[in-house]
Protein backbone atom coordinates (compact mmCIF):
# COMPACT_ATOMS: atom_id res chain seq x y z
CA UNK A 1 0.00 0.00 0.00
CA UNK A 2 2.82 2.62 0.91
CA UNK A 3 4.41 1.75 -2.61
CA UNK A 4 1.20 2.38 -4.29
CA UNK A 5 1.26 6.18 -2.17
CA UNK A 6 4.48 6.72 -2.98
CA UNK A 7 3.77 6.24 -6.66
CA UNK A 8 0.12 8.45 -6.22
CA UNK A 9 2.97 11.21 -5.06
CA UNK A 10 5.74 10.85 -7.04
CA UNK A 11 3.26 11.74 -9.93
CA UNK A 12 1.48 14.52 -8.29
CA UNK A 13 4.63 16.00 -7.29
CA UNK A 14 5.46 15.63 -11.53
CA UNK A 15 2.88 17.29 -12.35
CA UNK A 16 3.46 19.82 -9.76
CA UNK A 17 6.43 20.50 -11.49
CA UNK A 18 5.52 20.24 -14.92
CA UNK A 19 2.77 23.10 -14.22
CA UNK A 20 5.28 24.90 -12.81
CA UNK A 21 7.53 25.24 -15.32
CA UNK A 22 4.59 25.96 -17.65
CA UNK A 23 4.03 29.09 -15.93
CA UNK A 24 7.49 29.93 -15.29
CA UNK A 25 7.38 29.94 -19.78
CA UNK A 26 4.21 32.28 -19.31
CA UNK A 27 6.04 34.51 -17.24
CA UNK A 28 8.61 34.86 -19.56
CA UNK A 29 6.47 35.77 -21.70
CA UNK A 30 5.55 38.52 -19.89
CA UNK A 31 8.68 40.02 -19.15
CA UNK A 32 9.85 39.55 -22.26
CA UNK A 33 6.51 41.34 -23.57
CA UNK A 34 7.24 44.40 -21.09
CA UNK A 35 11.10 44.80 -21.94
CA UNK A 36 10.30 44.97 -25.42
CA UNK A 37 7.10 46.99 -25.02
CA UNK A 38 4.65 44.33 -27.06
CA UNK A 39 2.69 42.63 -24.38
CA UNK A 40 0.45 40.36 -26.68
CA UNK A 41 -2.90 40.79 -25.07
CA UNK A 42 -3.34 36.37 -25.59
CA UNK A 43 -0.13 36.00 -23.56
CA UNK A 44 -2.15 37.77 -20.74
CA UNK A 45 -5.10 35.58 -21.34
CA UNK A 46 -2.96 32.71 -21.51
CA UNK A 47 -1.68 33.20 -18.23
CA UNK A 48 -5.02 34.19 -16.48
CA UNK A 49 -6.94 30.53 -17.72
CA UNK A 50 -3.78 28.95 -16.38
CA UNK A 51 -3.26 30.79 -12.68
CA UNK A 52 -7.04 29.95 -12.54
CA UNK A 53 -6.61 26.38 -12.78
CA UNK A 54 -4.30 25.93 -10.35
CA UNK A 55 -5.51 23.64 -7.98
CA UNK A 56 -2.93 23.50 -4.86
CA UNK A 57 0.11 25.17 -3.37
CA UNK A 58 1.28 22.17 -1.79
CA UNK A 59 0.44 23.68 1.55
CA UNK A 60 3.12 26.61 0.73
CA UNK A 61 1.25 29.97 1.91
CA UNK A 62 3.70 32.08 0.76
CA UNK A 63 3.60 31.09 -3.05
CA UNK A 64 -0.65 30.67 -2.94
CA UNK A 65 0.09 34.66 -1.79
CA UNK A 66 2.88 35.35 -4.73
CA UNK A 67 0.28 33.31 -7.01
CA UNK A 68 -2.72 35.37 -5.87
CA UNK A 69 -0.68 38.52 -6.73
CA UNK A 70 0.60 38.03 -9.88
CA UNK A 71 -3.18 36.70 -10.79
CA UNK A 72 -4.10 39.83 -9.38
CA UNK A 73 -1.80 41.93 -11.34
CA UNK A 74 -2.04 40.16 -15.04
CA UNK A 75 -5.88 40.77 -14.44
CA UNK A 76 -5.07 44.82 -13.98
CA UNK A 77 -2.56 44.98 -16.70
CA UNK A 78 -5.60 42.94 -18.99
CA UNK A 79 -7.87 45.94 -17.98
CA UNK A 80 -5.34 48.22 -18.80
CA UNK A 81 -5.19 47.10 -22.63
CA UNK A 82 -8.74 47.12 -22.31
CA UNK A 83 -9.40 50.47 -22.08
CA UNK A 84 -6.15 51.69 -24.32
Amino acid sequence: MQGADDAVDGRARKAGVCRGEDLRERLDEVWVGLLTGRLPRATLERLVVQLGQRSTTGGDSRLGELLDEIELRTKVELAKLSYA
